[in-house]
């Protein structure tokens, strides 16, 4: 098999993965969140019928970044667009009237009454494309330790700032450990980047420490998974979203319940149709229903790195990689959550959770790797075009 063949059978692998995925999260949304939609709106397809029209404008973003050609994306102009995007979207959250405050976290926006906007989904997308550009350039081999360490670690130290100001610690690690990936793959001695990661490890500590919340959440945790027992005070207040969520997982057995038949979902979990929608498949279609989750999300990985290997644009490699481990690094940390392994952080699993900006952003990172493999079909089917990584710099 041919590169151009191997990657559009990628393509389609990773386009099939998607989709059933998603359906997947459609039907487990309407399952578990038709009560509560009879409560607050007289209506049990309210959730549902939002999520589908969600999923629409997240195809259609998809379908447009994969039709434009990936130099667009890298244009001057879209490199200084994402910046403003970055900067108006750490400070829009603070803005009187326009940001939104939920449970202490001031993560969302308002633009229109009635429909509520978390930047930082998109703010990563962007940060991700701006640091694959940088590392990506043609001349940044040769740089010096300024121009290869220190601006990128800087800029991303500020975007970092900003999302720990929002409260959005789980997102902060993730693109954190999403861009130092990719710096490392960049070919940046680690032994460099060793004293950022240090540094961001010392301040996540700090924050843990001084924040009994934050501390709350983690101690418990630790306690869970290695000490010899833990006193039922912790296991009913501190840890009752992670003991309801395992309980789920145990009472839907190997087969499940059956869709609807969900007890858990009666006020014992806190967000089952958003955080902890995992669980909800776990007691309803059983450990099977998990663990095809889990085979849909290992295939969307493993097709991400293979895209992301199968070009010869070294730009695009780290493009690729970026938009891969940002689905992929959110789905492990999800589902390490609900079974009670890491604390409780606030993050969505991808193309499942109900919620807009999530399943919007999760798309447009399919969006690019679907436009990156249209690349290689493209343009090194036949070695025509072996480096078109600086084609972008003259727009």
């Amino acid at each position: 098999m041919n590169r151009a063949s191997s990657i559009q059978v990628i393509s389609i692998v990773l386009v099939i993965a998607v989709l059933t995925i998603t359906i997947l999260g459609l039907i487990t949304i309407f399952s578990v969140s038709s009560v509560e939609g009879l409560r607050v709106s007289n209506d049990a397809l309210v959730f549902v019928r939002k999520q589908a029209i969600f999923l629409l404008v997240a195809i259609l973003c998809a379908i447009t970044i994969c039709i434009v050609p990936l130099d667009f994306w890298f244009s001057k102009k879209m490199l200084l667009l994402y910046c403003i995007f970055i900067f108006f979207g750490l400070i829009a959250v603070h803005i009187p009237k326009l940001g939104v405050s939920v449970k202490g976290s001031p993560r969302w926006i308002e633009p229109i009454p009635g429909i509520r906007v978390q930047p930082s989904e998109f703010i990563k997308i962007a940060t991700i494309i701006l640091m694959a550009w940088w590392q990506g350039l043609p001349w940044r081999k040769n740089s010096s330790i300024k121009e290869g360490i220190l601006i990128p670690s800087g800029a991303l130290g500020i975007v970092l700032a900003g999302l720990i100001i929002q409260k959005d610690y789980g997102s902060t690690f993730m693109l954190a450990a999403t861009c130092f990936t990719i710096m490392i793959t960049a070919g940046v001695n680690f032994r460099f980047i060793s004293g950022a990661i240090a540094l961001l490890l010392s301040v996540f500590s700090l924050l843990v420490a001084i924040n009994p919340v934050r501390l709350e959440r983690v101690l418990p945790i630790i306690k869970l998974n290695f000490a010899d027992s833990v006193s039922p005070e912790i296991l009913k207040d501190s840890l009752f979203q992670v003991v309801a969520s395992i309980s789920a997982f145990h009472r839907g057995g190997l087969f499940g319940q059956g869709l609807g038949h969900s007890v858990f979902k009666e006020h014992y979990i806190p967000e089952y149709h958003t955080d902890f929608i995992l669980c909800m498949i776990g007691e309803e279609l059983g450990l099977l229903g998990v663990l095809f989750v889990v085979i849909l999300i290992l295939t969307i990985f493993t097709c991400g790195i293979c895209i992301s290997f199968k070009t010869k644009n070294f730009l695009y490699r780290l493009l690729a990689l970026g938009m891969t481990l940002q689905i992929s690094l959110y789905a492990f940390v999800n589902t390490g959550v609900v079974c009670g392994a890491l604390p409780t952080k606030g993050l969505a699993m991808p193309f499942l959770s109900y919620g807009g900006s999530n399943l919007i952003a999760s798309y447009i990172a399919i969006g690019f790797l679907l436009a990156v493999a249209k690349y290689v079909n493209e343009y090194e089917e036949t070695d025509e075009e072996s480096q078109h990584d600086s084609s972008f710099w003259n727009m």
